[in-house]
Order: structure tokens, then C-alpha cells, then sequence
């Protein structure tokens, strides 16, 4: 499972699992509003670059109830996991063919 991407360096990742990342970088505007603005998400999009499907274990949580926000602050944003574009389930296994693009959008940090 792409388990823990957010602090793995890229290359590392493209060496171990044969994936490419397109696209990594901090969303603007999805931390939770406050005295204290809370952290930014991260969204983080591989392609699958091998010859044969690779399994994916979401097991993710922060999916239905976003960071919460402290002493007035707002909630920070939901995470979600698509592949292709398509929102799918946070919790199953997903299969990537060769040439999937599978996104994560991490949840920003409660105000």
C-alpha cells in the first residue's frame, strides 16, 4: 500500500515499487481556518509503470471526519484516493493496469 508517501523521498519510491510520481506538491487552502491556520495537504499522483497490475491496500482514516479544528478553529480538509480520476473507496484493495494514475490527496491539518 502507498503507506506513509508523504515522507518517503521520490526516488526511493520510483526504485522500490516501479511507479513514477507525476505530480507531488502542497495544496493551497486546505488547512483549517483559525487564529492558527491550520497545515497544508499534500496531494501526491503515481503512474504505474510496469509491464503487469499492481494491488493497493488503502486502509486510510481522515477520509469521513476531517482534522479537527482547536479553540474556534475550522476543520482542515478530507482525504481521498482516485485512480484515473475517479474517486474510489479509501478502506479496499484497488488494482492499477500498467498506465493508471493513482492520486492521494492527504487531509490539511485542523485550524
Amino acid at each position: 500500500s502507498p503507506s506513509n508517501m508523504t515522507g518517503v523521498p521520490i526516488e526511493v519510491w520510483e526504485e522500490l515499487t516501479g511507479m513514477s510520481l507525476v505530480r507531488k506538491q502542497l495544496l493551497i487552502d486546505s488547512g483549517g481556518a483559525g487564529r492558527c491556520r491550520g497545515g497544508m495537504a499534500q496531494v501526491i499522483v503515481m503512474r504505474n509503470d510496469t509491464d503487469g497490475d499492481i494491488t493497493l491496500s488503502c486502509l486510510s482514516g481522515r477520509s469521513d471526519f476531517a482534522p479537527r479544528g482547536f479553540l474556534g478553529g475550522k476543520a482542515g480538509s478530507l482525504r481521498r484516493y482516485e485512480i484515473n480520476d475517479i474517486t474510489v473507496h479509501p478502506k479496499l484493495r484497488h488494482i492499477l493496469q500498467p498506465g493508471d494514475l493513482f492520486t492521494i490527496v492527504e487531509p490539511g491539518g485542523g485550524g
